[in-house]
């Protein structure tokens, strides 16, 4: 039956798929962090993963890389460990596009699960993409692609009193983040010869965001529940924080740049703190965490250069992508000023996705038998 539980499967431990995590930061005190695999039911592929703050995770699972077979499940932690619950959708296909805090989880097709597994919606209108979910129900999406270059001419926020459309005739509207007081950001992409610019909407109000001095915005990347957003400006890439009408440059690590995820990323969290990339004097990048007007280098991870920042949480946890020494590229989580590798010892690859306001993160490993497995990480001190 649609929106039922199909199957439940429990957890085993790391140990049972031959994989152990030995924890240990790159500098300082030891952390011990539990490495755990989720049950996938016989499905090889996780794609799309995202962990809420309860510990609910969602994601969707190919079986050997046949994107017909896809399937959208939500995990459940129990008492003995994680629980699959795949949701019927009723377009073979769809994929995962977000989970909330409530446990609903969404399709990019527009289906919409409530924590019992029952279908609650179906977002309009046909063909759209839907791409974001908060803890109000609402939904950010996205439709009228024009191809090429396949950019949206059009941004929707839907809630159970209707949908609200943002349209500017003549150039692209792209949509990059909603925060739980159902406020917009995105960028709205110019033609030849204008500005590109960003905003702040609300479904009814709109408010216009340009960079510091008047700049002409890049893109927009992420807004926080109390209405600051941060974006980028300037050719070479400057990240600056919108908060009370104003747009202000955050510095950089001595370099010319800084870049942050986005769109549709975690780039800002609740307290205000930005973690992104930045160039050194030297021009290599490190991972940055920004706190009230200070920049902060996360350090390497034996290597002299980081590649990329995935997600900061509301504790100030940063998790993205860090080189070696030896010149690989691993997972890291920083916490407290100590860099962790995540990587997994005779994975052929591994890499961290999310992370929750309870430090949970969740990703894959690719083993050298070239499976891959959907994980989670604990770090407990």
């Amino acid at each position: 039956m649609t929106g039922l539980v199909q199957r439940a499967v429990a957890v085993p431990t790391a140990a049972a798929f031959g994989l152990m995590l030995v924890a240990a930061p790159a500098t300082s005190s030891q952390v011990t962090i539990r490495l755990t695999e989720l049950p996938a039911d016989g499905a090889g592929l996780a794609r799309d993963m995202a962990i809420n703050d309860r510990g609910q995770i969602g994601a969707t699972l190919t079986p050997d890389e046949n994107v017909y077979a896809t399937r959208i499940v939500r995990w459940d932690c129990g008492p003995s460990g994680y629980v699959l619950h795949p949701l019927s959708s009723p377009r073979p296909g769809a994929r995962f596009a977000a989970i909330n805090d409530r446990g609903d989880v969404l399709a990019e097709d527009g289906t919409l699960w409530d924590r019992r597994d029952q279908v609650v919606a179906t977002v309009p209108p046909p063909g759209a993409y839907r791409v974001a979910l908060n803890n109000r129900r609402q939904v950010l999406q996205f439709h009228d692609q024009e191809w090429p270059p396949g950019l949206p001419r059009t941004t929707g926020l839907w809630s159970r009193s209707g949908l609200a459309e943002l349209k500017n005739p003549g150039h692209y509207v792209l949509p990059s983040g909603i925060n739980n007081r159902g406020q917009v950001t995105g960028t709205v992409l110019a033609q030849l010869g204008t500005q590109n610019s960003g905003f702040v909407w609300n479904g009814r109000t709109l408010t216009k965001v340009q960079g510091p001095a008047g700049a002409p915005v890049n893109y927009m990347a992420d807004i926080n529940d109390r209405g600051q957003a941060v974006g980028l400006y300037q050719e070479q890439s400057r990240t600056f924080l919108y908060a009370h009408g104003r747009s202000t440059d955050i510095g950089t690590l001595g370099g010319s740049a800084t870049v942050v995820h986005g769109p549709f990323g975690k780039a800002i969290n609740e307290r205000g703190q930005i973690a992104g990339l930045s160039t050194t004097a030297s021009g290599t990048p490190r991972a940055f965490l920004w706190d009230r007007g200070k920049m902060t280098d996360l350090g390497p991870l034996g290597g002299d250069r980081s590649g990329w920042v995935k997600d900061v949480n509301d504790m100030g946890q940063v998790i993205g992508q860090s080189f070696t020494a030896d010149g690989e590229v691993h997972p890291f989580l920083w916490d407290r000023g100590t860099m962790y590798d995540l990587h997994v010892p005779g994975a052929r690859s591994t890499e961290a996705l999310d992370i929750n306001n309870r430090g949970q993160i969740v990703g894959t490993i690719f083993t050298q038998s070239r499976q891959e497995r959907a994980v989670t990480w604990t770090a407990t001190r």
